[in-house]
């Protein structure tokens, strides 16, 4: 029961934190700019000098006897909460910049990734695309078949199977052409078995070699637009351990921020009081 509550918890928050999600975030200059912060930041905002130029020290002047509140408590440490989330800021760029897919970072959306393919498509590049996609579901047992159902990761959704499903089954159905090397991709109740089309596409044997290219012709003169859909439905929720550390490092990082923007902005309000209405 509490490895379905999980597993129902993950797949939810699978469905929210997509790539072009975090890429909002971590495409932006001051996203990138922070990757620095873990290695300089602490020199510059620890500076004395920069610290006192911007009104962030701490030190009082005339200092009182008085109680100490949490308000004073947080003013003093608000230099370690902005340090702090920069860092993970920085952090979250670092895991944006190696982990993100490419085309989530150059692309906004598929529209603009299929009319940019679609400029510059070639028969490589097509089966390329369906290929890296067709191996990715394969090679971790997520792939669903007509005959077979198996457990989906989080980093491939029902969408993207479902579009590679109709690309291969399209493939599959219209690969007889007369030829001697013809291969009956049908299962007994008349099915195409798109994991067997699969797999001779991806396994380009000599011997099925006319069988390849009537597979791969067929898919790159009727399905060329579906492939490049499919591939960046894909981009978007791929690697989602990797979605879900940049998440929380941007997480924490707006968090920490927040905390030194809302001191100053009571301290700012504070003082404005006290001209406006005397001691």
């Amino acid at each position: 029961m509490e490895s379905q509550l999980s597993k129902d918890i993950l797949q939810k928050l699978n469905a929210i934190i997509s790539w072009p999600a975090i890429a909002a975030v971590g495409n932006s200059t001051p996203a990138r700019l922070t990757a620095l912060a873990p290695l300089i930041g602490y020199l510059v905002i620890y500076n004395q000098i920069i610290a006192d130029f911007f009104f962030l020290s701490i030190a009082d002047p005339e200092p009182r006897a008085r109680d100490t509140t949490a308000l004073d408590l947080f003013r003093e440490l608000k230099l370690t909460f902005l340090y702090f989330g920069l860092v993970f800021f920085g952090i979250g760029a670092i895991i944006f910049a190696l982990y993100a897919p490419k085309n989530i970072k150059k692309y906004k959306s598929p529209e603009e990734y299929v009319l940019a393919m679609e400029s510059v498509k070639t028969e490589w590049l097509i089966i390329n695309n369906l290929v890296r996609v067709g191996e990715a579901l394969s090679k971790n047992d997520y792939y669903r078949n007509s005959s077979s159902c198996g457990e989906n990761s989080f980093s491939f959704t029902e969408n993207t199977i479902h579009q590679l499903e109709s690309i291969l089954e399209h493939a599959g159905r219209n690969e007889y052409t007369g030829d001697a090397d013809y291969r009956d991709f049908h299962n007994p109740v008349g099915n195409i078995r798109t994991d067997h089309v699969l797999e001779c596409i991806i396994a380009k044997r000599r011997a099925e070699r006319a069988i390849w290219h009537n597979l791969t012709g067929t898919i790159v003169a009727d399905r060329a637009r579906e492939v490049f859909y499919m591939t960046f439905a894909f981009d978007e929720y791929s690697k989602f351990y990797a979605r879900i550390a940049c998440t929380i490092m941007f997480g924490l990082g707006a968090i920490f921020l927040l905390v030194p923007t809302v001191i100053t902005s009571i301290e700012v309000a504070s003082q404005a009081a006290i001209k406006a209405f005397g001691d």
